[in-house]
Protein backbone atom coordinates (compact mmCIF):
# COMPACT_ATOMS: atom_id res chain seq x y z
CA UNK A 1 0.00 0.00 0.00
CA UNK A 2 2.54 2.74 0.64
CA UNK A 3 3.53 2.65 -3.19
CA UNK A 4 0.08 3.27 -3.91
CA UNK A 5 -0.71 5.74 -1.76
CA UNK A 6 3.09 7.65 -2.72
CA UNK A 7 1.61 7.36 -6.47
CA UNK A 8 -1.47 8.77 -5.38
CA UNK A 9 0.30 11.11 -3.88
CA UNK A 10 2.17 12.19 -6.12
CA UNK A 11 -1.06 12.20 -8.76
CA UNK A 12 -2.88 14.92 -6.01
CA UNK A 13 -0.10 16.85 -6.24
CA UNK A 14 0.47 17.13 -9.82
CA UNK A 15 -3.14 17.56 -10.22
CA UNK A 16 -3.00 20.61 -7.66
CA UNK A 17 -0.09 22.10 -9.59
CA UNK A 18 -1.33 21.98 -13.14
CA UNK A 19 -4.67 23.52 -11.33
CA UNK A 20 -2.53 26.32 -9.84
CA UNK A 21 -0.70 27.08 -13.25
CA UNK A 22 -3.82 27.45 -14.90
CA UNK A 23 -4.60 30.34 -12.76
CA UNK A 24 -6.05 33.15 -12.61
CA UNK A 25 -7.25 33.17 -16.42
CA UNK A 26 -7.85 29.23 -17.13
CA UNK A 27 -8.55 26.33 -15.02
CA UNK A 28 -7.83 22.89 -14.47
CA UNK A 29 -9.25 20.13 -12.39
CA UNK A 30 -9.37 16.30 -11.52
CA UNK A 31 -11.66 14.21 -10.58
CA UNK A 32 -10.86 11.26 -8.66
CA UNK A 33 -13.04 8.20 -8.36
CA UNK A 34 -12.27 4.65 -6.47
CA UNK A 35 -14.19 2.41 -9.10
CA UNK A 36 -13.02 -0.81 -7.91
CA UNK A 37 -11.42 -2.16 -5.01
CA UNK A 38 -10.90 -5.97 -3.59
CA UNK A 39 -8.23 -7.86 -1.51
CA UNK A 40 -6.53 -8.07 -5.28
CA UNK A 41 -7.06 -5.07 -7.20
CA UNK A 42 -7.81 -1.07 -6.47
CA UNK A 43 -8.56 0.80 -9.19
CA UNK A 44 -8.88 4.64 -9.80
CA UNK A 45 -10.70 6.42 -12.56
CA UNK A 46 -9.84 10.23 -13.32
CA UNK A 47 -11.77 12.56 -14.91
CA UNK A 48 -9.83 15.58 -15.99
CA UNK A 49 -10.19 19.15 -17.63
CA UNK A 50 -8.13 21.84 -18.59
CA UNK A 51 -8.81 25.28 -19.65
CA UNK A 52 -5.59 26.75 -20.49
CA UNK A 53 -4.99 30.68 -21.03
CA UNK A 54 -4.25 31.03 -24.52
CA UNK A 55 -5.04 27.59 -25.86
CA UNK A 56 -7.55 27.44 -28.74
CA UNK A 57 -10.63 25.43 -26.85
CA UNK A 58 -10.85 23.66 -23.79
CA UNK A 59 -9.94 19.94 -23.21
CA UNK A 60 -10.77 17.24 -21.29
CA UNK A 61 -9.77 13.51 -21.02
CA UNK A 62 -10.50 10.11 -18.76
CA UNK A 63 -8.07 7.88 -17.52
CA UNK A 64 -8.07 4.32 -15.07
CA UNK A 65 -5.14 2.73 -13.29
CA UNK A 66 -5.13 -1.01 -11.12
CA UNK A 67 -3.23 -1.55 -8.77
CA UNK A 68 -2.09 -4.83 -7.78
CA UNK A 69 -2.15 -4.64 -4.23
CA UNK A 70 0.42 -7.52 -4.30
CA UNK A 71 3.20 -5.20 -5.70
CA UNK A 72 1.31 -2.11 -5.12
CA UNK A 73 2.29 -1.87 -9.17
CA UNK A 74 -0.08 -0.84 -11.69
CA UNK A 75 -1.25 -3.72 -13.67
CA UNK A 76 -0.16 -3.98 -17.07
CA UNK A 77 -3.46 -5.26 -18.92
CA UNK A 78 -1.36 -6.13 -22.31
CA UNK A 79 0.71 -8.94 -19.80
CA UNK A 80 -2.95 -9.93 -18.22
CA UNK A 81 -5.23 -10.26 -20.90
CA UNK A 82 -5.26 -11.30 -24.98
CA UNK A 83 -4.85 -8.16 -27.77
CA UNK A 84 -4.68 -8.33 -31.28
CA UNK A 85 -1.50 -10.23 -32.20
CA UNK A 86 1.53 -7.88 -32.55
CA UNK A 87 2.59 -7.68 -36.51
CA UNK A 88 -0.46 -7.39 -38.05
CA UNK A 89 -1.65 -4.64 -39.53
CA UNK A 90 -5.24 -5.03 -38.95
CA UNK A 91 -7.47 -7.75 -37.18
CA UNK A 92 -11.44 -9.09 -37.88
CA UNK A 93 -12.84 -8.12 -34.68
CA UNK A 94 -15.83 -10.52 -35.53
CA UNK A 95 -13.45 -13.32 -35.39
CA UNK A 96 -10.56 -12.11 -32.77
CA UNK A 97 -10.13 -14.07 -29.30
CA UNK A 98 -9.10 -10.72 -27.67
CA UNK A 99 -10.03 -7.95 -25.41
CA UNK A 100 -9.91 -5.45 -28.18
CA UNK A 101 -12.29 -8.16 -30.50
CA UNK A 102 -14.75 -8.50 -27.45
CA UNK A 103 -15.39 -4.98 -26.46
CA UNK A 104 -15.58 -4.19 -30.74
CA UNK A 105 -18.34 -7.03 -30.87
CA UNK A 106 -20.25 -5.82 -27.75
CA UNK A 107 -19.83 -1.81 -28.98
CA UNK A 108 -20.91 -2.93 -32.58
CA UNK A 109 -24.78 -3.79 -30.66
CA UNK A 110 -24.85 -0.25 -30.22
CA UNK A 111 -23.07 1.28 -32.81
CA UNK A 112 -25.82 3.22 -34.24
CA UNK A 113 -27.10 4.43 -30.77
CA UNK A 114 -24.49 6.25 -29.16
CA UNK A 115 -22.10 9.13 -31.23
CA UNK A 116 -19.46 8.04 -29.25
CA UNK A 117 -19.32 3.76 -30.18
CA UNK A 118 -19.56 5.25 -34.14
CA UNK A 119 -16.58 7.28 -33.72
CA UNK A 120 -14.84 4.48 -31.62
CA UNK A 121 -14.89 2.63 -34.73
CA UNK A 122 -13.55 5.56 -36.37
CA UNK A 123 -10.72 5.90 -34.85
CA UNK A 124 -9.64 2.02 -34.72
CA UNK A 125 -10.15 2.96 -38.95
CA UNK A 126 -12.45 0.08 -39.18
CA UNK A 127 -13.99 -1.21 -42.55
CA UNK A 128 -16.64 -3.76 -42.13
CA UNK A 129 -14.92 -6.10 -39.43
CA UNK A 130 -11.63 -5.18 -40.50
CA UNK A 131 -10.04 -2.30 -38.08
CA UNK A 132 -6.28 -1.07 -37.85
CA UNK A 133 -4.25 -2.62 -35.01
CA UNK A 134 -3.19 -0.07 -32.66
CA UNK A 135 -0.22 -2.42 -30.78
CA UNK A 136 0.98 -4.01 -34.38
CA UNK A 137 4.28 -2.70 -34.01
CA UNK A 138 4.71 -3.11 -29.92
CA UNK A 139 1.79 -4.11 -27.51
CA UNK A 140 2.36 -1.67 -25.18
CA UNK A 141 0.96 0.96 -27.96
CA UNK A 142 -2.84 -0.87 -26.88
CA UNK A 143 -2.57 1.12 -23.45
CA UNK A 144 -3.37 4.26 -24.35
CA UNK A 145 -6.03 2.84 -27.15
CA UNK A 146 -8.20 0.46 -24.89
CA UNK A 147 -8.63 1.68 -21.23
CA UNK A 148 -9.33 -1.08 -18.82
CA UNK A 149 -10.81 -0.53 -16.06
CA UNK A 150 -12.39 -3.16 -13.27
CA UNK A 151 -16.23 -2.95 -11.99
CA UNK A 152 -17.92 -5.68 -10.03
CA UNK A 153 -20.23 -6.73 -12.76
CA UNK A 154 -17.46 -6.83 -15.14
CA UNK A 155 -14.48 -4.92 -16.79
CA UNK A 156 -15.21 -1.50 -18.53
CA UNK A 157 -13.29 -0.98 -21.61
CA UNK A 158 -13.06 2.60 -22.42
CA UNK A 159 -12.09 3.62 -25.86
CA UNK A 160 -9.90 6.07 -26.05
CA UNK A 161 -8.50 6.85 -29.41
CA UNK A 162 -10.76 9.99 -29.57
CA UNK A 163 -9.22 13.25 -31.14
CA UNK A 164 -9.99 16.52 -29.68
CA UNK A 165 -13.01 17.16 -31.97
CA UNK A 166 -14.35 13.46 -30.05
CA UNK A 167 -12.83 14.87 -26.27
CA UNK A 168 -16.45 14.58 -24.96
CA UNK A 169 -16.14 10.72 -25.74
CA UNK A 170 -13.59 9.88 -23.67
CA UNK A 171 -14.44 7.30 -21.00
CA UNK A 172 -17.54 5.81 -23.03
CA UNK A 173 -17.27 2.19 -23.43
CA UNK A 174 -18.57 -1.30 -22.95
CA UNK A 175 -18.44 -3.38 -19.93
CA UNK A 176 -17.34 -6.64 -20.81
CA UNK A 177 -18.36 -10.01 -18.42
CA UNK A 178 -16.36 -11.45 -16.21
CA UNK A 179 -16.65 -14.57 -18.12
CA UNK A 180 -15.73 -13.56 -21.24
CA UNK A 181 -12.48 -11.63 -19.87
CA UNK A 182 -11.66 -14.90 -17.72
CA UNK A 183 -11.71 -16.42 -21.23
CA UNK A 184 -8.87 -14.00 -22.18
CA UNK A 185 -6.45 -14.12 -19.68
CA UNK A 186 -2.92 -15.12 -20.60
CA UNK A 187 -1.75 -16.92 -17.29
CA UNK A 188 -4.02 -18.24 -14.41
CA UNK A 189 -5.65 -15.17 -12.44
CA UNK A 190 -7.98 -14.60 -10.35
CA UNK A 191 -10.36 -12.09 -11.06
CA UNK A 192 -13.67 -10.31 -9.49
Amino acid sequence: MRTINAELDRVFRETVGLALMARPKGDSSCTLTVAFANTRLFTVDATCYWDWPGAAHPSSGWNTTTYDLATGKPLDWTRTVRFPAAGTETFDFTKGNDVVSLALRQAADERNDKACIDEAFRSFECDGSRCRNQGAKKMADWKWSLLLSPRKEGLFAAFNAYSEAERNCRGEGVLLSWRDVRALLLAPRTLP
